[in-house]
């Protein structure tokens, strides 16, 4: 099993590399350094410290959470701040854990197995319901027909605005949430008012199954699967 620590600290990395062999841990001391080994390297989890040389650890998370490529990949925030308005602000960013420091050796290795037990890789590229197919591969979407299926041609956003919403399938996203998902962790930026353009032009594509993306007065929208 691979883990990817981003963390500065040498010091910390080297106690974490000792607890948890056998696995394997390969340590980045930046976010430029981790993005590339992200890139090219396939991680079982990855531990995230929040306060980076070269930016914030929970930009990083909310990047690799919307990520269609690496949204299966459980993410552990390791950080010295403790307030609580960190610890929800760091989970709702995408981490399934928050460890604050200094931690117990022993209790992160329970976790990190504990996570990774629950939490195993998707080894397939596509996430099917019963009316389409998201192939996170091909970033393409295919609605499912009685004999065929047809492709519905999505542009980069699109695909990822249709599958940031059906992850959180029965949860309103406000219109921040997307915006930060689909635009900000790719590094542009886009106005309240082009967000409702890009859903009505997804809706449109759709065609029938236009109605699972419904919008919430005064938060933004949320995916409902059709019955």
């Amino acid at each position: 099993m691979k883990i990817l620590l981003v963390d500065d600290s040498i010091d910390t990395g080297i106690v974490i590399k000792q607890c948890l062999i056998p696995l394997d841990v390969t340590q980045s001391l930046t976010l430029l350094d981790a993005k590339k080994l992200i890139g090219t390297t396939r991680f079982d989890l990855v531990l995230i410290d929040v306060s980076l040389p070269d930016g914030s650890g929970f930009d990083f998370c909310s990047e690799l959470s919307s990520h269609p490529n690496h949204s299966a990949v459980p993410l552990i925030m390791l950080t010295a701040k403790d307030n609580l308005s960190d610890k929800v602000y760091g989970l709702n960013c995408g981490a399934c854990d928050y460890i604050t420091k200094p931690f117990h050796m022993p209790e992160l290795k329970a976790r990190i197995q504990a996570h990774l037990r629950h939490h195993r890789m998707v080894d397939d590229t596509s996430l099917k319901t019963k009316y389409f197919e998201l192939n996170t591969t091909l970033q393409k979407c295919f609605i499912l027909g009685k004999s065929a299926k047809k492709d519905v041609s999505l542009t980069p956003t699109e695909f990822r605005l249709l599958f940031n919403l059906y992850r959180h399938k029965g949860i309103p996203m406000s219109r921040e949430e997307i915006i930060r998902s689909v635009w900000s962790s790719h590094g542009t930026t886009i106005e309240k008012k082009g967000l409702d353009t890009h859903v009505a032009h997804l809706r449109k594509k759709l065609g029938l199954l236009a109605k699972m993306i419904t919008s919430v007065y005064g938060v933004g929208y949320v995916f409902n699967e059709t019955d």
